[in-house]
């Protein structure tokens, strides 16, 4: 009996299958295996996207794994639709660190996610992954982000950058920090002109209206300062007493 059907490999370092051999039908091992077949079952289109996701719910593959063996690679835009896909039907166990490490910080500045895609990604990474998260920020982030303003149109990459922004003020003092030294970096010279515009590089400035540390307050200053945001003038009018008049000097130099 011959029987044509769509199929996807269940492991990822296993060699192509060869066509010499024979294989059998079986259900599902597992229940999570089950849903993600479904899905594709159930899509309007099937393809890259439904061996992504198996990959993801069989082997916690990483995007860079499947870079290698994949042709032609899923986009970064793909692999975290279908990272969502998979936390949707419950096929994720985050008590497993090589599930943790698929939310790789590099996605974070991927311009072109939808939304909710990119809503889930920043859930993920505020329960289980805010230390590398902040460390990624602080020594790749800029640079990261700069790549894509070289070779992308600067509404999807400023927008993304936005985005990081907005997060990571909400992760408090060490987010605000995080942010401050960002927006200072000097891979994004060449696009300070956009960076000046981004509406969420403001929330920092909202910071200095109670008692914050000398250093953070420093660094906050420091950024509104070397990208002229315009929330200098409410920094300084809403400043708390602590702040130093050395800062509230340079506060009141920003045009």
């Amino acid at each position: 009996m011959k029987l044509n059907a769509l199929t996807a490999c269940l492991e990822i370092d296993k060699k192509e299958p060869n066509k010499k051999l024979k294989y059998r039908l079986r259900p599902p091992s597992d229940l999570k295996r089950l849903l993600s077949a479904r899905l594709a079952a159930n899509a309007s289109r099937r393809g890259l996207q439904d061996q992504v996701r198996t990959w993801i719910v069989t082997d916690n593959a990483t995007i860079a794994q499947m870079e290698k063996v994949l042709v032609p690679a899923p986009s970064n835009a793909m692999y975290m639709r279908e990272l969502r896909n998979a936390r949707k039907i419950g096929a994720i166990d985050f008590g497993n660190k090589k599930a943790i490490a698929m939310y790789d910080s590099e996605l974070l500045s991927t311009p072109g996610v939808d939304e909710e895609t990119l809503k889930d990604f920043w859930e993920v990474k505020t329960q289980y992954d805010q230390p590398e998260t902040l460390k990624w920020v602080r020594t790749l982030g800029a640079k990261s982000f700069a790549e894509w303003y070289d070779q992308t149109a600067e509404g999807p990459t400023t927008t993304r950058l936005g985005q990081l922004i907005e997060g990571l003020c909400g992760w408090g003092d060490e987010g605000v920090m995080a942010v401050a030294e960002l927006l200072v970096a000097e891979e994004l010279d060449p696009h300070r002109a956009v960076v000046s515009k981004i509406p969420d590089a403001n929330r920092i400035a909202g910071r200095l209206a109670w008692p914050c540390e000398p250093k953070l307050a420093e660094a906050i200053v420091r950024a509104i300062e070397k990208n002229s945001l315009p929330g200098a003038q409410f920094a300084l009018l809403n400043a708390d007493k602590s702040l130093s008049a050395a800062l509230k000097a340079s506060l009141a130099k920003i045009k």
